[in-house]
């Protein structure tokens, strides 16, 4: 049998080892199931993923796929696109948390594929697969593709606008496939639009605008096609919009005045950060892949000048463009950043292609030497008084941490070792395997403190005491996963979240404004449960309310009116006369 010609790495397969290969499948298959592990096991933490998980049970349940609710009340926040699918993945397999979660992870391999496409169809087929290995492995994309929120989602349909765009720009030379790509450009934004709102066309526009400038080039404007273009994101994104408005008057101002324009200029109760608030969480975000950010960074900014490199500026205006809105946006949260991270992936796989195996080794090196140094700390802790009094909570947390770090480590070890051994795209492979693993293990660990951080346990504990006839209270304590845990709506006492004041406000008979309230309403359901604090117990206690605990989780108790006792038959015969 003749011998096969040999291929030069541009022209390989598609992924690193070659997928034909029984390395290359066993590589892809350990990625695949790195990355889907565990994200039915773990409990939904509060708020978000305890939040986003019951508005698409309740659409489930109530076939209105128009108007979301939570907790019974009318949620306007965000647009309804990651509740829509949540919710038919609820339909296809089922309400449990995995099926809670499958969207983000979907989002997060979207993100990948279009990192990885747009990048082999621009530059080359290698720098495609350094791109998508970055990618996954970046520790902020792999835990946002690991928790329900809408993040991942929007992040997803912005890289594929980003993508789409590259790819008609630089990526082909037929006339018609670039209309094709640039119409797809069109469709992502109404659905980055959908996903989280006015970012899907503001962070694009401002991208597309600063572009154009810096390149001096008017003739992009007739390239965009907008009118078939304005025409697709009317027809995808507008719909609900206009069948929201026309059932509810308050949709409107509340949705773009308050939830768009308010927040940004505001300040939100505990999203309030520094202007760098951004930095240290992309430094962190980066890994394991820190030690490539100021290279790749500077690389791209001489590509961009001297080179006038026109794709790798469009990289850096919209990173530069994401990170500076968010930073200028008066509410922060660290997965709000996830947009900058694909095109940060890009560009750090342009500047591996450009590095040395030497200067690549030289910067896994730290990454690896800190894990490995921070497991043997982390692992130390339990034994020190640092850990004591309060500080007990995080003891459980310890060695899932430490594992979690060697797993860094031996990656980024491996990678260092290959590396100087010029087998580069084997030592990205083995980086990005570890920095998976260890955005695992991290998420592994911070089960442990699901007593805490997730109201699964303290739902479990009530649910054998549910009545179909007795309302559930939470009494000045409420956890937004406490609905989709007992599967039932949740009667609020004396408390107003940030998040459902609006919906309290419209709807107020869903919820009791004060303790005097409950008082009356306790008194008349026999059998009711509710959720509250022991301060709050004792308070009530002192009234003589009937109340008896039933369950006591992480400070948190599980309160029971109790039923009435039926008197013996014996007492209950007619004395004989």
């Amino acid at each position: 049998m003749p011998a096969m010609p040999r291929q030069d790495s541009s022209q390989r397969a598609w992924w690193f080892p070659p997928a034909g290969s029984w390395i290359g499948i066993a590589f892809i298959a350990l990625v695949a199931l790195a990355w889907f592990a565990g994200i039915g096991s773990r409990p939904l933490n509060e708020p978000d993923e305890g939040r986003y998980a019951e508005i698409a049970r309740e659409m489930f349940v109530s076939g209105d796929w128009v108007m979301p609710r939570f907790n019974g009340l009318r949620f306007y926040d965000k647009p309804p696109l990651h509740y829509w699918i949540t919710t038919a993945s609820y339909h296809a397999f089922g309400i449990t948390q995995l099926t809670a979660r499958l969207w983000s992870a979907l989002a997060g391999l979207i993100c990948v594929a279009a990192a990885w496409y747009a990048t082999r169809r621009v530059w080359d087929a290698r720098r495609g697969r350094l791109a998508a290995l970055v990618c996954i492995s970046l520790l902020l994309v792999a835990a946002g593709g690991h928790l329900n929120t809408l993040d991942m989602g929007v992040t997803a349909f912005l890289t594929v606008a980003l993508a789409t765009f590259m790819i008609a720009e630089h990526g082909c030379t037929d006339a018609v496939a670039r209309r094709r790509w640039i119409l797809a450009t069109w469709a992502a934004m109404a659905l980055a639009i959908l996903s989280k709102g006015l970012i899907g066309i503001v962070l694009p526009g401002a991208t597309l605008v600063g572009y154009m400038l810096w390149q001096r080039d008017g003739s992009l404007l007739r390239r965009l096609h907008i009118l078939p273009g304005l025409l697709i994101l009317l027809l995808v994104a507008s719909p609900w919009f206009v069948l929201l408005a026309r059932r509810d008057g308050n949709f409107l101002s509340f949705f773009f005045i308050h939830e768009h324009f308010g927040r940004f200029l505001s300040q939100v109760a505990d999203r309030n950060h520094a202007w760098w608030y951004y930095l240290p969480v992309l430094v962190v975000g980066t890994l394991p892949w820190t030690g490539f950010l100021v290279t790749s960074l500077r690389s791209a900014w001489r590509r961009s000048t001297s080179e006038r490199d026109a794709p790798t500026r469009l990289l850096l205006l919209w990173a530069a463009i994401v990170l500076l809105f968010f930073s200028a946006a008066g509410a922060k949260l660290p997965l709000y950043v996830l947009p900058v991270l694909p095109a940060l992936a890009m560009l750090i796989a342009g500047a591996i292609t450009q590095l040395s195996p030497r200067a690549i080794a030289r910067r896994l090196l730290p990454v690896a030497a800190l894990a490995i140094i921070g497991a043997a700390f982390v692992a130390w802790l339990p034994h020190t008084h640092l850990l004591g009094g309060k500080n007990a909570t995080y003891v459980p947390m310890c060695n899932p941490v430490a594992l979690s770090m060697l797993l860094l480590g031996a990656g980024t070890g491996a990678g260092v070792v290959l590396a100087r051994r010029a087998k580069v795209d084997a030592a990205i492979a083995a980086a990005a395997l570890g920095g998976l693993l260890f955005v695992q293990g991290m998420l592994f660990a911070y089960q442990r403190l699901a007593p805490v951080v997730s109201a699964q346990s303290i739902s479990a504990l009530a649910r054998p005491y549910l009545r179909d006839d007795a309302p559930v209270y939470a009494v000045q304590r409420f956890q937004r996963g406490m609905p989709f845990y007992l599967q039932r709506r949740i009667t609020l006492v004396d408390e107003r979240p940030y998040d459902l004041r609006a919906g309290m406000a419209w709807d107020p008979d869903l919820s009791l404004p004060d303790l005097a309230s409950f008082t009356s309403d306790w008194n008349s359901h026999p059998g009711a449960l509710a959720f509250m604090r022991m301060g709050t117990f004792t308070t009530l206690s002192a009234q003589q309310l009937p109340m008896r605990i039933v369950a006591n989780q992480a400070g948190t108790l599980v309160v029971q009116n109790p039923l009435p006792q039926r008197a013996p038959i014996d007492s209950m015969a007619t004395p004989a006369q």
